[in-house]
């Protein structure tokens, strides 16, 4: 054979064998935190994932937040006695255990730990189980650590006995200690620890089985729920409930029992929840659930259908609000939800007394007239008053859609009238005991619209002088006419595809308008709570001084077919990743 040809097949001979050993196209290898879910039964009543602790720890390290809490934060610190226990703790653990916080943290804890529990039938919780999984990065170095504990337990009386057992050719042992036992099983670099030696022996058996080509449940269904990737996720098994929930409406009777029957539709209509709590260059914590959307009760499924949407009001809210939230809330809808909870002579009686209370004011049926000529989209936001002016208040708008409806009363006009009777009985009550500073209900017009508005010289000089009216099928209240005026002058933006929002918290505006406006909070806090002005002044400083690592906290949802997810999002001032 000729040397150009032994090449040929010595090239051959490793491309086979590359192939031969190569994964699969499109299929990439398990996770650490897949890995021990292969352990995990799929009928436990929740369990936990916490993954990469060691990359997310050494990414937030060195995060530009980081850098700057250690430069502000880090000096003051050493030296004090806190600091000082933390140093002693550290030590503490280097010793007992042979290995420093953050080899603990890095080489034990660092790739996935996983525990599952799994509550006990109803009526015999004794029956619990629970089961710990650690992934560390080297087999070695986990088997050290757990012979390092069993030999310190030994000295320390703690362990009495080490007993090794098998199950299906695998070791495992069962540690009587002085109170309790309980058993552990080590894998390579996977730990199994349980108090309960029939769940260990279960999942030993469970990941035997299962194909290796297989998807676990429990990762199929955090995967399904997108929390497959979060630092943190806790699975909840809807399942897992039933049976208390059954045993439950069974007893209940009256009230109690029209909630439980709704309930409990709702609740077999959830397939999986999941709880998550991300790191990336913000901080989120989320919940997501899957559902069965034809299983729902229609009143309950009509009502949140049209929270899905994002409330048109979110177009005229300024980017720079302190403080917004705005949704669509469809009135029959929620009242149709209230209704689906309760009995029929509890709905009944709830709408009379709606109607007693509302209905001479609105002059018609409160629970058929109102709630179609109200809403859906509704929105409330508060802005700090402009640099320039005097007022300190910050300025707030609710706006909420409205219409005449067919009825013989415009729904419209009639809100508008019930808010000047109650206006004027307010003023006339405010003057009564108030000398000096009388409130006046007046009216301006700004091109079609009337602002109604009640007037002060007080309010006048502190920017609150409560007004309401009607503007573009819109019933608003605002904190001043001035507010109602820039709010029905403001240009609606498009709506941004994506996330649908629902509350949204400044805290860089919030900051802002705290430091301007310093002094005159500081002097009125005082004389409120009858405090000494330096007193107040100095906690007020530290406020502003912890916001100035916050920029802005969200609510927002995202929905696709059969699942919606719920995410709180702090955003730092500066990233926790770089």
């Amino acid at each position: 054979m000729s040397p150009t040809s032994r090449r040929s097949l010595v090239c051959v001979l490793l491309a086979a064998l590359w192939l031969g050993t190569a994964q699969p196209a499109g299929a990439a290898p398990p996770t650490p935190a897949e890995e021990l879910l292969r352990f995990v039964p799929g009928d436990v009543t929740f369990c936990f994932v916490l993954r990469d602790l060691r990359g997310h720890a050494v990414a937030l390290k060195t995060s530009p937040l980081a850098e700057r809490l250690r430069d502000s934060f880090a000096p003051a610190l050493k030296g004090t006695p806190e600091w000082q226990q933390w140093e002693k703790a550290n030590a503490f653990i280097e010793k007992l255990l042979g290995l420093s916080p953050e080899r603990l943290r890095d080489d034990i804890l660092g790739d996935a730990v996983v525990l599952a529990y799994r509550a006990g039938p109803p009526g015999k919780p004794q029956q619990e189980q629970g089961l710990l999984l650690i992934r560390a990065r080297e087999a070695k170095t986990l088997a050290a650590l757990v012979d390092r504990v069993n030999q310190v337990h030994k000295e320390s009386g703690e362990l009495k006995k080490l007993e090794e057992r098998e199950h299906n050719g695998v070791k495992y042992f069962r540690r009587v200690e002085r109170k309790d036992e309980n058993f552990y099983c080590v894998r390579g670099p996977v730990l199994l620890y349980s108090g309960q030696e029939s769940i260990l022996r279960e999942a030993l058996t469970l990941e035997k089985k299962l194909p290796a080509d297989k998807e676990a449940p429990v990762a199929r269904q955090l995967r399904l729920l997108r929390a497959d990737r979060s630092l943190l996720s806790v699975w909840l098994n809807p399942r897992a409930f039933d049976a208390v929930l059954e045993a439950k409406l069974d007893k209940a009777m009256g009230s109690e029992a029209a909630f439980l029957k709704t309930f409990v539709a709702c609740w077999k209509a959830v397939e999986s929840v999941a709880f998550t709590f991300a790191l990336t260059t913000d901080l989120e914590m989320g919940v997501t659930v899957r559902a069965r959307p034809e299983a729902v009760p229609a009143a309950v499924r009509g009502f949140f259908d049209e929270a899905a949407i994002r409330s048109e009001v979110w177009s005229r809210i300024p980017d720079n609000a302190l403080l917004a939230m705005g949704a669509r809330t469809d009135l029959s809808a929620l009242l149709g939800l209230i209704g689906a909870f309760q009995t029929k002579e509890d709905f009944e009686s709830l709408k009379e007394n709606l109607n007693r209370g509302l209905g001479a004011a609105l002059g018609g049926n409160v629970a058929t007239d109102v709630p179609p000529n109200v809403g859906p989209d509704w929105g409330l936001y508060v802005t700090a008053p402009p640099r320039d002016q005097k007022q300190w208040m910050p300025a707030s708008v609710f706006a909420i859609r409205v219409s005449a409806g067919n009825g013989d009363v415009p729904v419209d006009r009639a809100l508008v009238d019930a808010l000047r009777s109650w206006a004027i009985q307010a003023a006339t009550g405010h003057n009564k005991f108030k000398k000096k500073d009388f409130l006046r209900l007046k009216t301006m017009k700004q091109d079609r619209n009337e602002i109604h508005y009640l007037a002060s010289e007080r309010g006048q000089t502190v920017g609150l002088q409560p007004a309401f009216g009607l503007s573009g099928g819109y019933l608003i209240l605002a904190s001043s006419p001035e507010a109602f005026r820039r709010h029905v002058s403001t240009t609606a933006s498009p709506a941004a595809a994506g996330e649908v929002p629902l509350l949204r918290l400044s805290l860089k505006d919030v900051r802002q308008y705290l430091s301007d406006r310093r002094d005159v909070l500081v002097s009125t806090l005082a004389e409120q709570h009858k405090l000494e002005p330096k007193e107040v002044g100095r906690n007020f400083d530290y406020v502003v001084a912890g916001l100035r690592f916050f920029d802005r906290l969200e609510l927002v949802q995202k929905t696709s077919p059969g699942q919606a997810t719920l995410t709180l999002r702090l955003r730092t001032s500066l990233p926790l990743r770089k």
